[in-house]
């Protein structure tokens, strides 16, 4: 489509005015700028950083003369269709309870449709205005979507109901929070002396909290198929009532014989990604390239990034876009040397944790009584120090995915 436009303004001579708008930007919290790199994430941001790429490279190229203009999320009046639209002010009309979608309290951006015209006409008529993009201008004032129904209601006078939905419905394809989790697919320690695999309760507290809310779970290893369970996570000094009913339930460990390959689900968009423990991991995670992009692509995108105990192995060698080490200058945690020496390991496992965890942030934090839990939040980032995390970790992530 936009190569046919493209080569229709040619043949033409016509000035093109191109309204875009910012799937295409990180899916982070720093501001969306007009020199705001193309970080695209998923199928529809992808096309759209593809139109603005090609669109870009023709200007530069003095081929087109044309303008870009990118506006946010919109609402307006007539048949505008849009999120705010469709599940506030359409209902508003209709009469319907009004919805919003995942959380009311979040500050939106949002631009009026009539603004947005009225901008392009003005940047259109400006002829040096031209060979560039655009950020459409908004209110600075930014109301979140409570706000805004508070200010429907006031000008109304009429009081309007909503509710947060966790899951909904546009253009009739229903999407709910992803989220995915990460195992070890390792069995034994190097020595081939004791065996080792995934540590049962840093999967069960995250998957049974996520399904409580209605989430999907989607659970994958570096090679997909069966998973090992580390016997000293099933022991009954260790293993807590909810991890022994996962333990006995048929269902849920049919799952862990047939797990996702990570190369199956590269590509695929979750909200969290969460990488559980057990010492198996310190063998298969930090080194996983498949691994690292996937947690790259999601971190840089805003998304969720967890790990717990040892799963923070996998966040060890993760590079950014910037070519820093993602960890740099982030407060974390994870399992400890003390701990270690407690768990009875130090002369199997194949390196120090935290020795290098420190190595790359001057961050690491530990829980003042060994053995006890603690979870740190750095942003997007989110860490738990030992199993005794589990249930704490799993809480934190579920409160992040709200806001």
């Amino acid at each position: 489509m936009m190569k046919n436009l493209i080569e229709a303004c040619k043949k033409n001579k016509c000035k093109l005015v191109f309204f875009d708008n910012t799937y295409m930007y990180a899916k982070t919290s720093e501001p969306q700028t007009e020199e705001s790199p193309l970080v695209p994430v998923g199928q529809k941001s992808t096309v759209r950083a593809k139109m603005a790429t090609m669109l870009l490279d023709e200007i530069q190229n003095k081929s087109i003369e044309a303008v870009i203009c990118r506006a946010p999320e919109f609402y307006g009046t007539g048949k505008t269709q849009s999120i705010t639209n469709t599940l506030i002010f359409d209902n508003i009309k209709q009469g319907k309870k009004l919805k919003v979608p995942l959380n009311d309290n979040t500050k939106r951006t949002l631009i009026f449709t009539p603004d947005a015209s009225r901008a392009m006409a003005l940047i259109g008529n400006t002829p040096d205005a031209f060979d560039q993009t655009w950020h459409l201008p908004c209110d600075d004032n930014r109301l979140t979507y409570k706000e805004l129904i508070d200010l429907a209601s006031e000008i109304s006078q009429k009081e309007y109901s909503y509710s947060v939905i966790k899951i909904y419905n546009f253009s009739g394809r229903t999407m709910t929070v992803q989220i995915l989790i990460v195992v070890t697919s390792v069995a034994k320690y190097e020595s081939g002396k004791l065996p080792t695999g995934l540590w049962l309760s840093e999967l069960t507290h995250m998957y049974h909290s996520a399904k409580e809310h209605g989430y999907d779970v989607t659970i994958a290893s570096p090679q997909g198929g069966n998973i090992p369970l580390d016997p000293e996570s099933l022991k009954s000094m260790l293993i807590d009532k909810l991890s022994k009913d996962y333990e006995t339930n048929q269902d849920f460990m049919k799952l862990l014989q047939n797990t996702k390959s990570l190369g199956e689900v590269t590509g695929q968009q979750f909200d969290a990604v969460y990488l559980a423990g057990g010492h198996g991991t310190m063998y298969d995670f930090p080194n996983n390239a498949v691994l690292q992009d996937i947690i790259k692509e999601h971190y840089e995108a805003g998304k969720i990034v967890a790990a717990v105990c040892h799963g923070v192995c996998g966040l060890l060698n993760v590079k950014l876009s910037d070519g820093e080490y993602l960890i740099k200058d982030k407060a974390i945690t994870g399992f400890n040397w003390f701990e270690e020496a407690i768990a009875g390991r130090r002369k199997e496992v194949p390196f120090n944790l935290e020795a290098e965890l420190n190595k790359k942030t001057l961050k690491y934090v530990k829980a003042f009584i060994p053995m006890t839990s603690k979870v740190v939040v750095d942003g997007n980032l989110i860490t738990g120090q030992n199993p005794f995390s589990s249930k704490e970790i799993a809480k934190v992530v579920m409160e992040q995915l709200k806001q």
